[in-house]
């Protein structure tokens, strides 16, 4: 799974050229090209040296690192949490999205979240709920992740629209 760097895990190291029932402990290391999501990706397994009570009988070969291939696979992001703003009448249920929080994503990856919110109606009032929905993501590191929960509930107010005079004077009358 998507993580942000390029370690890769070692599943079953072979390792030729032990005598008899010589046993040694191998340390290898492995890494992806890059960290990004994708099938069959070039990984290097790389043999880092071995230890045992038979190490002193053997040497490091000349092959010490060899190309096998893995996936690294999406992780998923969540949508926790979220505001949305205030605001006054307008007649629509459209709401502003103020805030949110993710879960999922790692540091420092380019990500923009495409997030909109409704309120549940066009109506005044305070507390009245608001759907925040995450529809996608946008940015460099977009593609290694995949969406899991898209909607976060939250609260907000619509205060009265202010009517005023807008235009006026008095109309002008025949003397009576």
């Amino acid at each position: 799974v998507y993580d942000g760097n390029t370690d890769a895990s070692i599943d079953g190291l072979v390792v030729g050229g032990l005598v008899g029932s010589d046993v040694l402990s191998f340390a290898a290391s492995a890494s992806f090209d890059d960290k990004n999501v994708g099938a069959a990706k070039a990984v290097t397994v790389t043999l880092d040296g071995f230890s045992g009570t038979e190490q002193g009988n053997y040497a490091l070969g000349t092959v010490t690192s060899l190309q096998t291939a893995a996936a690294i696979t999406p992780a998923t992001i969540d949508l926790v949490a979220a505001t949305a703003a205030n605001k006054v009448y307008d007649t629509t249920v459209a709401a502003t999205v103020a805030g949110f929080t993710l879960a999922g994503a790692v540091a420092g990856d380019d990500l923009s979240p495409l997030t909109s919110a409704v309120f549940g109606d066009k109506n005044v009032g305070s507390g009245k709920a608001v759907a925040v929905t995450l529809g996608g993501l946008a940015g460099d590191d977009a593609g290694n992740y995949v969406l899991g929960s898209t909607v976060a509930l939250t609260t907000a107010s619509i205060t009265p629209a202010p009517v005023s005079l807008a235009a006026g004077g008095a109309a002008n009358k025949v003397y009576d």
